[in-house]
């Protein structure tokens, strides 16, 4: 609270209630970052409602995502669904994405060689992260999927969401190190709805989409777009056929051109300046000449 009062700009990466909730002194510039490349499923007021989300009521109450000055949305096909989730309009946006694209996209060998030295088991065969998106309303279903690929010798990550934990049985969780930073090390991601997804592509990692819920996940949340059509030959809804597309691509046959496409449309262009213009951008709008000698 002192610091919302007392500083020219908020930066934040989540739904907090002090910012949403409260009314502030006109000087103040709220900056939405999020802490995702994108919105490829439906979530924050795009998903009120459904069971997934939250109540109509909740979402009044809460003031959900009210007060954004700004909200960072990376690349302009996500614009609308932006708009959706946040109740903001296109010219509250700011196409800059956001900080780990440029590590993701420089994939800096010393950082590969750190994640190693930590964990030197992840040398040994082909590395599958497994990340699934959050569900409010179920738990993933992945025991089956962690004992095939373990039987099948891959050596496999499971990262959770950060909000829902998972069994990880025999799988590796290597606590100390993100998923962004495994994304520079891993041969394959796994995932569905989350928008990891985006990262591997900024960091040219196979990606596979584990669908094993599709029916109950479009009605309890729902989704953007459809990945069957934006990412043909890597969605999957059963264990036997995921593990098979993975051996096909052990032996090289993986559709990289539809990688690359998606890449293109889902990723702005020109990557590798993040950090740098969203900075900029911070500063040019914290309106300091209205709040001298106070923070950011």
């Amino acid at each position: 609270m002192f610091h919302l009062a007392t500083s020219c700009a908020c930066v934040l990466d989540t739904y907090w209630p002090a910012v949403s909730m409260l009314d502030h002194k006109p000087s103040l510039t709220v900056i939405q970052i999020w802490h995702s490349l994108g919105k490829i499923k439906k979530s924050g007021l795009a998903a009120v409602g459904k069971p997934g989300g939250r109540t109509a009521e909740i979402a009044a109450v809460m003031r959900m995502h009210a007060n954004y000055d700004y909200v960072v949305a990376g690349a302009e096909t996500w614009d609308r669904y932006y708009c959706e989730s946040f109740g903001c309009s296109e010219d509250q946006l700011v196409h800059t994405s956001l900080p780990r694209l440029d590590v993701l996209s420089a994939r800096d060998p010393q950082m590969a060689q750190e994640v190693f030295a930590r964990y030197p088991e992840l040398t040994e065969g082909k590395l599958v992260l497994y990340a699934p998106t959050f569900r409010r309303t179920s738990q993933p279903e992945h025991s089956a999927l962690i004992k095939a690929l373990l039987s099948e010798g891959y050596k496999l990550v499971i990262k959770s969401h950060p909000n829902q934990a998972l069994d990880s049985g025999e799988a590796l969780t290597c606590p100390g190190v993100s998923a962004m930073q495994l994304l520079l090390v891993a041969d394959y991601l796994i995932t569905d709805y989350s928008a990891i997804a985006l990262e591997a592509a900024a960091a040219g990692v196979k990606t596979f989409y584990y669908l094993f819920d599709s029916e109950r996940y479009r009605e309890h949340t729902g989704v953007n777009i459809e990945l069957e059509e934006e990412m043909p030959g890597c969605v999957y809804y059963d264990v036997p056929s995921l593990v098979e597309g993975l051996h096909r691509a052990d032996e090289g046959d993986y559709p990289e051109e539809v990688l690359e496409r998606f890449q293109k449309k889902f990723l702005i262009p020109n990557r590798g300046h993040a950090t740098s213009e969203l900075a900029r951008f911070v500063l040019a709008h914290a309106r300091l000449e209205q709040a001298p000698g106070r923070g950011i």
